[in-house]
């Protein structure tokens, strides 16, 4: 396994961004419902998963947070064992209030 040191950074911003588009989809959360889970705009979610936009320290926690998953366990790339078996993730079914 290669270290973050050994990586240039926008592989590793890449990743992360794969990871977490992963645990998206996974639990099945749309992007809107994302963005209302984080209080994000659907857009710049998007971007971010594109690649387009780099997200900041503190957008990268509201978006663990809102997946129920830890930033660690992101950046690990183990985020399939990370997650919070307690709390079960918002489903796309659940009502989001403007």
């Amino acid at each position: 396994m290669t270290s973050v040191e050994d990586q240039p950074v926008q592989e590793v911003v890449t990743e992360i961004i794969q990871a977490v588009k992963q645990a998206r989809e996974e639990n099945g959360i749309s992007r809107y419902r994302l963005a209302k889970l984080t209080g994000l705009h659907a857009s710049t979610i998007s971007l971010i998963e594109r690649g387009e936009r780099s997200p900041s320290l503190f957008v990268m926690l509201k978006i663990s947070a809102a997946l129920e998953i830890s930033l660690g366990c992101i950046l690990s790339k183990n985020e399939s064992q990370c997650r919070c078996e307690d709390e079960p993730v918002a489903s796309n079914e659940d009502s989001v209030q403007d």
